[in-house]
């Protein structure tokens, strides 16, 4: 009797050792699964809007192309087929639209890419004020400018029409400000966040504005940050916008989530001739026809 109790005991402790075995290689297999899948949403997510310019453009130097050479050597992706996941899954864009901008996008003769340094896209940020005990979203826009010394900065270009109770003063600005001051060419990658300082430095404020900035729409909104009516808080959203290709129009937005298809995606697009793009900058961007 003693001789089959330690029989069942010992196969029931083998039973158990081997069940522990197998969980932990499942363990093993599902976090292997994990960690590919982590790696793989990593890779096809659009990071940054450096990130986004540079697939658009089919660098050769971008992650994503990168990370699809190394799992399978022998698939070569083409332009066309990355800039298919540049739009957002689940935008209202049509599909006969999308095909007609990636055709123009990528026809042979004209082929078309983004630069980073030159004119025709801008910021679009949505920034939190204080006003007194009240919060209050105002819209800025922002663009890259070339600096005399051969480098960029971002300035402040447009700005959302800022309603006063009463009548604003007339802005006086110092002529002898610091013309290299601005902000950081890479402030974008920090959501901004370099605004605050400008604000404070209301003795170069010039020098963080574009040059037809200042105009009677933009003036009470200039007056009111600096002389600390209003008080820069943080930018709350940021959405891009293009007219780098001819002919056409198209927004870039960060969509957060944890899926394969994420980060800074076209939200919107639209064809448009030059007449109609000036009319964009001017209604939805609060630019003046000369930026």
């Amino acid at each position: 009797m003693k001789i089959l109790l330690i029989f069942l005991l010992s196969l029931s402790f083998s039973s158990i050792f081997s069940q522990a075995r197998i969980d932990k290689k499942r363990i093993a297999n599902k976090s292997q699964i994990y960690n590919r899948q982590a790696e793989e949403r990593f890779a096809l997510e659009v990071k940054t809007i450096d990130e986004f310019m540079e697939r658009f453009n089919f660098a050769e130097t971008t992650l994503i192309r990168q990370y699809l050479g190394v799992i399978n050597p022998t698939a070569k992706p083409n332009r066309q087929q990355l800039l298919k996941t540049l739009f957002e899954a689940k935008t209202q864009i049509a599909d006969s639209l999308k095909r007609k901008f990636i055709h123009s996008v990528c026809d042979s003769l004209n082929a078309e890419y983004l630069n980073f340094f030159q004119p025709d896209w801008f910021a679009e940020a949505r920034c939190l004020f204080n006003q007194g005990s009240q919060h209050k979203y105002i819209t800025l826009i922002l663009r890259v400018q070339r600096t005399q010394n051969g480098g960029c900065k971002w300035v402040i270009a447009g700005a959302e029409e800022f309603m006063t109770n009463g009548k604003s003063k007339n802005v006086t600005t110092n002529s002898d400000y610091d013309g290299e001051k601005g902000l950081n060419p890479y402030s974008h990658v920090l959501n901004f966040t370099e605004l605050e300082d400008a604000f404070a430095d209301t003795k170069n404020i010039n020098s963080y504005l574009d040059e037809a900035f200042i105009t009677d729409r933009t003036k009470p909104i200039l007056e009111a940050i600096t002389t600390k009516k209003i008080n820069f808080r943080y930018v709350q959203d940021i959405k891009y916008h293009f007219m780098q290709i001819d002919g056409w129009i198209f927004s870039v937005q960060q969509f957060k989530r944890m899926t394969r298809q994420a980060g800074w995606l076209i939200s919107e697009l639209h064809s448009a001739n030059q007449f109609e793009k000036d009319s964009y900058k001017k209604s939805v961007l609060y630019l003046t026809n000369n930026q």
